[in-house]
């Protein structure tokens, strides 16, 4: 855990703005108290609990493919920097040839499109590959996907034992500090970025 003072609180407020940054907020913008999960409670992040609106901040759509890697999914630097670059999703699909029209089955979970869409956004999205106009349009749909999703953004999340906090259907999840006691739970979906400055698991 960081130390309250020195270095280490120094990194750990630059990697906060950092990481508000990416989707348009600054630390004034994070006004939610810390939220604390009682034993007894299931608590869901999403539009349908009204509870959670405090924490959900509305996702703007990205303006490229490089710009969507960086918010939900992996840059394509961290797989030149590992020489990873042959590491995919869907190995089935990598760059698969695509037609015009195809990005109309992105919400089909077992489409070529959405498959293809996973491979762009957390594997290595070749550049060539990108740049064939079926695929340019794939990403256009891609991240205009985002507007109308959410970010859940806080400061502190406790979750007590037997406390339960399902992250609900947002691709992005930002805390200074998570911190989980014996039983307690929280719920993770595919493919959603859950970012912490720390993150804590303790004894019940």
């Amino acid at each position: 855990m960081p130390d309250s003072s020195g270095p280490d609180l120094a990194r750990a407020q630059a990697e906060r703005l950092k990481r508000l940054a990416l989707i348009g907020l600054t630390p004034d913008d994070v006004k939610a108290p810390p939220i604390v999960v009682q034993s007894d409670q299931h608590f869901v992040f999403s539009s349908e609990n009204a509870a959670a609106n405090l924490w959900m901040k509305p996702l703007k759509p990205a303006r490229s493919l490089d710009e969507l890697k960086e918010l939900v999914g992996v840059p394509n630097r961290v797989f030149e920097h590992n020489n990873t670059k042959h590491l995919s999703v869907h190995p089935e699909v990598q760059n698969a040839a695509l037609k015009s029209g195809d990005g109309l089955s992105l919400t089909d979970q077992n489409s070529v499109a959405r498959r293809t869409a996973e491979n762009l956004v957390y594997g290595y999205a070749d550049p060539t590959y990108v740049a064939q106009p079926s695929v340019d349009e794939l990403t256009q749909m891609m991240c205009s996907a985002l507007g109308g999703q959410f970010a859940v953004v806080g400061t502190a999340l406790t979750v007590q034992n037997g406390g339960k906090v399902d992250l609900g259907p947002n691709p992005v999840v930002q805390f200074d500090s998570i911190t989980v006691y014996g039983t307690g739970q929280i719920i993770v979906h595919p493919n959603q970025k859950v970012q912490a400055t720390t993150v804590t698991w303790l004894p019940a």
